[in-house]
């Protein structure tokens, strides 16, 4: 804040300022539970290390992850379907889901063209449908209990952490 005066006034008033720069081009959170899930983001990692490190993983299953510190995304919320956090051209946090998050991913580590394919409105539904499906029912088919028990499983351990 600065503080000027005008002749009329001896009120301080706010220099409107420019919000931080983001250090970072998207947040991908995580289930680091899910074997599939760890594979790609393993391979998403070690490609963004070797370009301009400009995703941050944040893993949902991390027992200090803070919602708080990830536009609100609660575990249950983060369960459901992957999310992505970008900085937008005013610099706010913007929260996208699903098959777009993959997109801004491969972008970002120069495979960009392995979801080219979402250009074509058809094909960005049919993708978006089977994504969908597929985060529904992954825990089952990664040899998981379903999202209810996980989710019961977790309140669970945060109650007896807080006691």
């Amino acid at each position: 804040l600065s503080s000027t005066s005008s002749p009329s006034s001896s009120t301080p008033t706010a220099t409107p300022t420019k919000p931080p720069a983001v250090a970072f081009k998207l947040k991908l959170l995580h289930d680091s539970d899910c074997p599939l899930c760890e594979r790609e983001v393993s391979m998403l990692r070690r490609r963004d290390a070797e370009r301009t490190n400009s995703i941050v993983f944040v893993d949902v299953a991390d027992p200090n992850y803070k919602p708080e510190e990830n536009c609100d995304i609660d575990y249950e919320t983060a369960m459901r379907t992957i999310h992505g956090i970008v900085p937008n051209e005013r610099n706010e946090l913007v929260v996208m889901t699903g098959v777009e998050v993959f997109r801004k991913a491969y972008e970002l580590v120069g495979l960009g063209w392995v979801y080219a394919f979402l250009d074509v409105p058809v094909l960005k539904k049919i993708a978006t449908s089977l994504y969908d499906a597929w985060a529904r029912i992954r825990l089952p088919l990664t040899g998981r209990p379903s999202l209810e028990v996980v989710l019961a499983e977790k309140k669970t351990c945060r109650d007896v952490a807080e006691k």
